[in-house]
């Protein structure tokens, strides 16, 4: 079965009003799997750039889910709302973060997304792009973030602990660069440094050693 054909059942499923043939059902398809040039068609249809599916999802997010950055750029020219939240809470940025698509976090950096709102978890997309692994990504919205402390909601992580206890030093670096707090504990007592430690990453321990550490 086709990407196509799987995306359609997917999105009757999921928003019972779209029905085949409603251009905004189509965009819904086009946004996941096609190109600008069938989306600008779609729009010019009259589909609406701010159309949601039954979890809150829109067009802007399943591009940006899938690094689309052209289709991206096409929704955000056609006033798609940059920091919508599907149901979970989860923002375009934070979907384009997770995935490491570090162009598309820009451009919707650009367009002034709002880097420090968090989902139902309490993430926000630093805290995605740290937990991937993404050194670019992280990099992008270091340049945006005011909170590289927050801590989700199940463990008390912040991105300095998720990447500490990872092994990415890139990360870590930056992280610590840009004045991250060593000091915090998770909801089990544990620092960054202790994170790693207790993952037998040598490198991270000395890394957060050699930073002093502040409450």
């Amino acid at each position: 079965m086709s990407a196509r054909i799987l995306a359609l059942l997917a999105c009757m499923l999921l928003s019972a009003p779209l029905r085949a043939g409603d251009p905004n059902l189509q965009l819904f398809i086009e946004a996941t799997h096609g190109s600008a040039e069938t989306v600008q068609a779609i729009l010019s249809e009259g589909a609406g750039a701010n159309i949601t599916d039954a979890k809150g999802t829109t067009p802007l997010m399943r591009a940006a889910d899938r690094g689309a950055l052209p289709v991206v750029q096409l929704l955000l020219a056609h006033d798609a709302q940059v920091d919508a939240q599907d149901r979970d809470g989860y923002t375009a940025l934070m979907r384009a973060a997770w995935r490491g698509h570090t162009t598309t976090v820009r451009a919707l950096l650009d367009h002034d997304a709002d880097p420090d709102i968090r989902n139902k978890n309490g993430f926000n997309a630093l805290t995605l792009a740290s937990w991937g692994g993404y050194t670019e990504t992280v990099t992008a919205l270091l340049s945006r973030c005011q909170n590289l402390d927050a801590q989700d909601s199940g463990g008390g992580y912040t991105a300095l602990m998720r990447a500490a206890a990872a092994g990415y030093a890139d990360i870590v670096r930056a992280l610590l660069q840009h004045g991250a707090n060593t000091g915090l504990k998770n909801s089990d007592g544990a620092t960054a440094w202790s994170l790693a430690r207790a993952q037998g990453q040598k490198q991270m321990v000395e890394l957060l050693a050699a930073k002093p550490t502040r409450q």
